[in-house]
């Protein structure tokens, strides 16, 4: 992108370097003797529509719940099989706007995603 001057080499700079202070605190959170590699990173830019950002339950997940690195069944097993990413063993998301509210990371213990953590 910086080739195709798409964006400025300084703003490529800014998300490689929180790119890697997050791969950085993973690391330490996680206590990992190995280091991280990434798979991928990108920059997204999302705004809700309007009418659905009012009047949402606790239970709304925007995203259903999903496994990257295996494909999940409905009885909890986890086959580590193409297409998932059997090679993904920590994913990160985070999210540069003040005004966010949620975004949490829950841990369930079936698809349904009501008993989680």
């Amino acid at each position: 992108m910086v080739h195709a001057k798409l964006i400025a080499e300084e703003a490529l700079d800014l998300i490689i370097d929180i790119t890697n202070h997050c791969r950085d605190y993973m690391e330490r959170y996680f206590n990992l003797k190995e280091p991280l590699y990434f798979d991928f990173t990108h920059l997204v830019c999302r705004t809700a529509k309007p009418e659905m950002s009012v009047n949402r339950s606790l239970t709304d997940l925007s995203h259903e719940v999903h496994v990257d690195n295996c494909i999940l069944q409905d009885s909890g097993e986890c086959l580590r099989i193409p297409p998932a990413y059997t090679y993904r063993d920590y994913s990160a998301l985070l999210y540069l706007n003040d005004e966010f509210e949620g975004g949490d990371f829950i841990f369930t213990h079936d698809r349904s995603g009501l008993s989680h953590e």
